[in-house]
């Protein structure tokens, strides 16, 4: 079992959205949880403990944008809040803004999309462009897909390519090149990157009626309106389910802390009547906030767990959790080698989990952690355990702070999982996997910043003998339950001396596309070594970092070239009008003297140029006169 840390230091803004950089720190930003709340950034540094604000902020609202790690480690961040919904008859608006961020230098705008979106994915395709897909805008469902290529700018691909999408579309890079869109109950389709036509595989999960969505409830379920936040309308379940225990820590949070603390009730909440959907009794309704979708627009099973289980290469998607109108426990796999056999149900979870996270661990096993029985209400605290060569699930020991709706995890370089986030939630915990309980980590003495694709490269470390596996994790990138980021990619090794091992980088972009990874080395008791964070590149030691949308400067690189006593100068050569004139140019220190080449008299035949030994003679005789006069 593991076990949890309650941190002293709070993350000061709601984390809804988190990535873990390259620097090692993770950066998080609430976007405005509400119309009059001011958006926030902010940097954790899981060495020190320090929480700082980075030195500017971004000029719009990125609260519900999509975003991944660039190539070259910046997070880049796409769409968010243009305008905020005041109910069913006044949709949500998308945003247009791009931007990248750096934990030295903050936010860079970029150049606007061509469309407004709220909602949207973005994912890191094998070429280093980053896919923009899904939201909406004005309560339409953006279908039009953009690309972003850090060297040239936007691309909206072409109509073939277009395609409607759930709200934070459950998108993976395939081993094949192909990008597949699974979850949230829709089809199963798969996105071809040189034809940009899609093609559906399988039929999805959940609710044969896909025009439910995530914006209509179950009759005897009341709704309330989110009150500050908007952006969590949410439902009470007509009782609490789970034990004892569970409720009573539920209901002396309502009591002693009030709404946004892990609760389902926030102020200004109300039952709404569906009059736009007829045969509903009374009480049921439209969610009044964010999650008043255009029918279907989330799916019939919204904000459920989608992710590329290791290794990345075996091309199978886990699909558990989600809900509507109730949080699900149920848990299938859909193997791309095998579409034709569709989703395959394997085991359940423990617990029915809406809006579930997730961190793969180096020992290839899932972390899955928080979410509530029904919407934003009624929390899980106790995590599970996948295993993929068993396929079974795992409990292990409970958390102290309910993560609800806007809650986000993230895997560590130290093996640990950071977990934090729910509106009005700043506590902060770190999970500790049972592996670090199992004895002494592996040592590392170096490792390098880059690595290129197929490219063998050592590790001097002690003990190399006891090395059990090797692997790559991605650097994560999550919000809404949803790491776009997350793959883990085993790699090859032997042990080339007393002091090292050598590894072999991943071969397939398709499998690791490019950008930055946490290369965990574990030993036979299963315990990882703190991650040194690696790049993953065409060309090692290359700077990959562009100016946002001009052409790459490639600068050559600097050679120290010995001092040399400069020659005295000699006169300069004057040559009459037309006669062409060589200037001196030095070549390894050799004078390559001007020489004024005549033109033959009329009747007289051309003299004959100078030959090879000639030349070379000059050039002995050059080099002897410098010699002298260089001082002893």
């Amino acid at each position: 079992m593991g076990t949890w840390h309650l941190l002293a230091e709070d993350s000061q803004v709601a984390a809804v959205h988190a990535a873990l950089m390259p620097t090692g720190e993770v950066v998080l930003y609430s976007g405005n949880t509400g119309p009059l709340i001011p958006a926030q950034t902010r940097i954790w540094n899981p060495a020190d403990g320090t929480v700082r604000t980075p030195p500017n902020a971004p000029e719009t609202d990125l609260f519900c944008s999509g975003h991944a790690l660039l190539p070259d480690g910046r997070l880049f961040v796409a769409g968010g809040t243009g305008r905020y919904s005041t109910g069913p008859s006044d949709p949500w608006g998308g945003s247009k803004s791009a931007y990248v961020f750096d934990p030295a230098d903050g936010w860079q705008r970029l150049p606007d999309m061509t469309f407004g979106r709220w909602y949207p994915s973005v994912i890191c395709l094998p070429d280093g462009r980053m896919l923009v897909a899904g939201g909406t805008d004005d309560g339409v469902t953006v279908e039009q897909i953009e690309l972003f290529n850090p060297f040239a700018g936007w691309e909206v691909l072409p109509p073939s390519a277009t395609r409607e999408l759930p709200l934070y579309p459950r998108l993976h890079v395939l081993p094949n090149g192909e990008v597949a869109f699974a979850g949230q109950g829709a089809p199963v389709a798969t996105l071809n990157l040189e034809t940009f036509e899609w093609r559906e595989v399988a039929p999805g999960l959940g609710s044969a009626d896909a025009g439910l969505g995530l914006g209509s409830v179950a009759p005897g379920l009341a709704l309330s309106a989110r009150g500050g936040d908007g952006d969590a309308g949410s439902f009470a379940a007509p009782a609490v389910s789970g034990g004892r225990e569970e409720r009573e820590q539920h209901e002396e949070r309502e009591q002693h802390e009030g709404p946004g603390e892990g609760s389902d009730q926030h102020d200004g909440g109300e039952s709404v009547p569906n009059e736009d959907e007829p045969g509903m009794a009374e009480g049921e309704g439209l969610v009044v906030g964010p999650h008043h979708h255009p029918p279907g627009s989330a799916g019939p099973r919204p904000d459920d767990l989608s992710l590329l289980l290791s290794p990345a290469w075996g091309a199978k998607i886990l699909n558990a959790g989600g809900g509507n109108p109730a949080g699900t426990a149920e848990a299938s796999i859909f193997d791309f080698n095998d579409p034709g056999a569709g989703w395959r149900p394997i085991a359940p979870m423990h617990h029915p989990r809406w809006f579930p996270n997730s961190a793969i661990l180096p020992n290839g096993k899932l972390f899955v952690v928080g979410s509530g029985r029904f919407y934003n209400a009624d929390p899980v605290l106790e995590p599970e355990l996948f295993d993929p060569e068993t396929e079974t699930w795992t409990l292990d020991v409970p958390m102290q702070v309910p993560r609800l709706y806007h809650s986000t995890a993230l895997l560590l370089p130290d093996g640990r999982v950071w977990v934090a986030g729910t509106d009005g939630e700043v506590r902060m915990e770190l999970y500790s996997p049972d592996y670090l309980a199992g004895g002494p980590r592996p040592v590392l003495f170096a490792a390098p910043e880059s690595v290129a694709y197929s490219q063998g490269f050592p590790i001097p470390m002690a003990d190399p003998g006891d090395v059990a596996s090797v692997c790559f994790i991605k650097l994560g990138s999550v919000t809404h339950a949803f790491n776009t980021e997350q793959r883990l990619v085993p790699l090859p090794f032997t042990v080339t001396g007393p002091n090292e091992i050598e590894i072999t980088a991943p071969a397939d972009p398709n499998v690791a596309p490019p950008g930055y990874y946490m290369l965990f080395i574990l030993n036979r008791a299963g315990v990882p070594a703190e991650a040194p964070i690696v790049q993953l590149v065409a060309v090692p030691g290359v700077d990959v970092s562009p100016d946002i949308v001009e052409e790459p400067v490639v600068e050559e690189p600097v050679v120290e070239e010995p001092v040399v006593e400069p020659p005295v100068v000699e006169p300069p050569v004057v040559a009459e009008p037309g006669e062409p004139v060589e200037l001196p140019v030095i070549v390894d220190e050799v004078v390559m003297e001007a020489v004024i080449i005549e033109e033959p008299v009329a009747g007289e035949p051309p003299a004959e140029e100078p030959g090879e030994p000639a030349v070379e003679e000059d050039a002995a005789a050059s080099a002897a006169r410098r010699a002298r006069r260089r001082p002893a």
